[in-house]
């Protein structure tokens, strides 16, 4: 315990003066599938697989939160409900409410829905929290220290925390979206794309930009997949990389964007616009 103890003690030192800080990486702490649950119609429950990937047992905590989404896709944890904001968190019913995953491990939550009589028609949306508890399997800290002529590396074993969307659809609702404009910033080879919803539900999908050069064919030039923009927002804003492979000249060249449903239901597109360069 002590050598614990003057180990934190020593952190903000050995922070200076190490030549590497390296965090195991988030994406491969907790699996989880699906990635958003939505009850409509007479659906009433789901269920979501958890998947622990590493070589570590680890324990998480399961809550529900409030989010809201800032219109460049930011997420904002908010405590009290603002104009529009619908939340699902006292419909919601889940189990287990903490589990222990060992290395390997997968383990089925099952989420339900319990509605109100009187619950006015809508969408409500609330986020399941997948928090991985502080002290059960985190992982301690470890250092090890090299030859003088080598730098001290220190290795530190985050928290992981992952949220999905809960989605509850009451009554009948629709949603229209259109892609308001697009812009693009040739010195930083990015297109900004503007997405705009309307009507009483939210609209998830996967945006996909294509481009035809002048006299020739047109190719796939990037994707965003999962984009989503939640009720009550009207719009969303995405910044995407067009990565022009060496030698193509992009003056005078066509790009069309769709934003379409996801495979999954169809790959319909649902809205297009196009810019040609200059």
């Amino acid at each position: 315990m002590k050598t614990v103890l003057a180990l934190l003690a020593l952190l903000p030192a050995l922070f200076l003066h190490s030549g590497s800080v390296s965090a195991a990486p988030a994406g491969g702490q907790l699996i989880l599938h699906p990635t958003r649950v939505v009850f409509e119609g007479d659906t009433r429950s789901a269920q979501l697989e958890l998947i622990n990937p590493s070589t570590e047992a680890a324990t998480y905590r399961l809550r529900t939160v409030n989010r809201h989404m800032g219109e460049r896709g930011e997420m904002v944890e908010i405590l009290e409900q603002g104009a529009g904001d619908k939340f699902a968190d006292s419909m919601l019913v889940y189990s287990p409410r903490q589990v222990t995953l060992g290395p390997g491990a997968s383990q089925v939550v099952r989420v339900m829905v319990r509605k109100p009589a009187d619950l006015p028609a809508g969408e409500y949306r609330s986020h399941l929290l997948f928090e991985r508890i502080a002290g059960a399997v985190a992982g301690p800290i470890r250092v090890s220290t090299q030859p003088a002529h080598q730098a001290m590396q220190i290795e530190l074993i985050p928290l992981v925390s992952i949220s999905i969307p809960v989605i509850v659809r009451q009554g009948p609702t629709a949603a229209k979206v259109v892609i308001g404009g697009l812009s693009y910033a040739r010195n930083a080879r990015t297109l900004t794309v503007l997405v705009e919803r309307t009507g009483t539900e939210s609209v998830y999908g996967d945006v996909r930009v294509h481009f035809q050069p002048v006299g020739g064919q047109m190719i796939e030039l990037a994707a965003q997949n999962g984009v989503a923009i939640y009720t009550p927002n009207a719009k969303r804003y995405l910044a995407i990389p067009l990565p022009f492979r060496p030698g193509l000249d992009p003056t005078g060249g066509r790009i069309e964007v769709h934003f379409q449903q996801r495979p999954e239901a169809g790959a319909k597109s649902l809205a297009a616009a196009y810019i040609t360069l200059k």
